[in-house]
C-alpha cells in the first residue's frame, strides 16, 4: 500500500472510485473546483490501483476534512484510518493546530465515522491535539 499527496489528482478517477462507495458523492465539479482551489488530495493505492482518497481545505493554522473515500471492496479493512493518519501526520507537519469535519445529521454512517476518527486522533494525536465532544458539526481539534 502506498499513501501519498496527489498534486493534480484524475477528477474522472476520483469520481469513479466515489461512485462505487456511495449514492451521493461529489460530481466532477466539485474535484475539479477543489483541485482549482488548491485543496490538499491524499491518496491510497494498492498494487497501482487507486482505492481511496482524502480531499482536505487548509486556511492559516486549521483544515478541514471536506471528503474521504475508499473503495466499496477495500471498506473495513483499515485503509481509511492508515490513509486519514497519513493526512493528519502532514498537516501536523505543516503546523495545522484544528482538523474540521462536518457530518450531515441524517448520514448514520459518518457519524459513525466520527466515533472512530475521535478515537483515532485521541491514540495518534495525543500530545497535540484534544478532541472535543461529537456535535451536528463535528469539530476535531
Amino acid at each position: 500500500m502506498t499513501i501519498r499527496t496527489a498534486s493534480a489528482p484524475n477528477p474522472e478517477e476520483l469520481v469513479q472510485l466515489e461512485t462505487s462507495a456511495t449514492a451521493y458523492g461529489w460530481t466532477r465539479q466539485h474535484y475539479q473546483d477543489s483541485i482549482t482551489a488548491g485543496h490538499q488530495f491524499f491518496v491510497a493505492q494498492h498494487q497501482n490501483e487507486l482505492v481511496g482518497f482524502a480531499v482536505v481545505m487548509t486556511v492559516l493554522d486549521e483544515a478541514e476534512l471536506l471528503n474521504i473515500v475508499i473503495h466499496q471492496a477495500h471498506q473495513g479493512q483499515g485503509w481509511g484510518k492508515r490513509l486519514l493518519c497519513h493526512a493528519i501526520a502532514t498537516l501536523q507537519h505543516q503546523n495545522m493546530h484544528k482538523l474540521l469535519l462536518e457530518v450531515r445529521e441524517s448520514n448514520q454512517f459518518k457519524h459513525a465515522c466520527c466515533t472512530s476518527i475521535m478515537a483515532l486522533l485521541k491514540q495518534v494525536c495525543a500530545r497535540t491535539i484534544t478532541p472535543p465532544p461529537i456535535r451536528d458539526v463535528s469539530t476535531l481539534y
